[in-house]
Formats: C-alpha cells, sequence, structure tokens
C-alpha cells in the first residue's frame, strides 16, 4: 500500500546481525499518531539478542512537519518505556526530523531538560559539541555529529545538523556512534 504523499518514499528497517526471534503474532509495527491524515508514521520494534541478552532493536522515521514531531515522538517514549518496564534494554535509531535540542526529543533524552529514559550514542563526542554545551562543562550534550548536508542548525551554522538518533536505554553503559555516508 502506498502510504507516502505524492513520489515520495520512506519507511523503517531494523537489521540485526543475530536472529529477530519475534513469533507471527507479535506486534511489531505500531502506528504513531497522524492528526491530519497525511503520510503514515511507525515504530518498529523486533526482539533480537545482543551478546546473549534479549533487546528491543526499534527504527522509526518521525514527520518532517512541523508540530507532528512531538505527538509522534511522546507516543515513540509511551510504546519503549513500556519494554523498559518489561526488563527490556531498548534501542531506538532513526530519522527524527528534528535537531537534538528541540522540545520533541525531551521524553527521550534523561538529560539537559530531558525527561526521559534514554541517552544517545553521540551525546558525549567533544568534537561535535554545539557552543552551548562547551560552556555549560556538562560530561554529556543534546549534540552530535551531522547526519543531514542539507540541515541548518537554528544557530545559523551552515554545514549540516543532527536529525539520525541512535537512543539507548539506561541498560547499555558504553556509548559511541558515527555518522557515515552510504
Amino acid at each position: 500500500e502506498d502510504n507516502c504523499a505524492g513520489d515520495a518514499n520512506f519507511g523503517n528497517a531494523v537489521l540485526t546481525r543475530q536472529a529477530i526471534t519475534n513469533g507471527p503474532g507479535d506486534q511489531i509495527a505500531f502506528p504513531l499518531p497522524n492528526p491530519d491524515g497525511a503520510e503514515v508514521r511507525t515504530l518498529l520494534c523486533v526482539d533480537t539478542p545482543l551478546r546473549g541478552q534479549p533487546i528491543k532493536a526499534c527504527s522509526v522515521h518521525l514527520s518532517n512537519q512541523d508540530g507532528k514531531q512531538v505527538e509522534q515522538a511522546a507516543a515513540v517514549a509511551g510504546i519503549v518505556n513500556g519494554f523498559i518496564d518489561a526488563g527490556l534494554p531498548v534501542l531506538i535509531g532513526g530519522d527524527f526530523n528534528v535537531e537534538p535540542d528541540h522540545e520533541a526529543l525531551d521524553v527521550l533524552y534523561n538529560h539537559s531538560g530531558g525527561t526521559g529514559r534514554f541517552r544517545e550514542v553521540d551525546e558525549t563526542d567533544w568534537d561535535d559539541f554545539r557552543p552551548s554545551c562547551l560552556d555549560s562543562f556538562e560530561h554529556a550534550c543534546r549534540s552530535g555529529e551531522a547526519t543531514d548536508d542539507d540541515w541548518i542548525f537554528e544557530e545559523g551554522r551552515p554545514g549540516g545538523g543532527k536529525i539520525d538518533f541512535i537512543f539507548v536505554s539506561e541498560h547499555f553503559a558504553a556509548l559511541e556512534g558515527d555518522a557515515t555516508t552510504s
């Protein structure tokens, strides 16, 4: 079914090194709010082992229309918090279509004004901290390496912005991530 406006093609997938262990009756696609009936967006979450421990690996692609990201990110947080409450570590990767300091991500980040239960794999990379992060002397910052060359930072700094993220629940000890081209 074509759920895209015009010729737009987008979606999300989860690729794993280990087997996906969901059964045929398990829900893996979770619809996200879509108030105007435009493009359908979902959170895709699968069960897979990581170093022998079961985790939920999720993928998402939030709307690029201003205002929708806040509601959609809140729905994502509600779903994945249920997995955490059930004792599962959670990884969420995807295109959130907002910068790290956007209010939509407050429900995911567990620091810097966030109320969530997640850290982001690029939040401790001092090489890509924004000037406001360097001034705060915090060990983690809602910042990171550019993932979209066409995006302009709100601070007016051209050259790309970060709109793609990998969030991990507090179960994960080490954080490290790099943007690459494919």
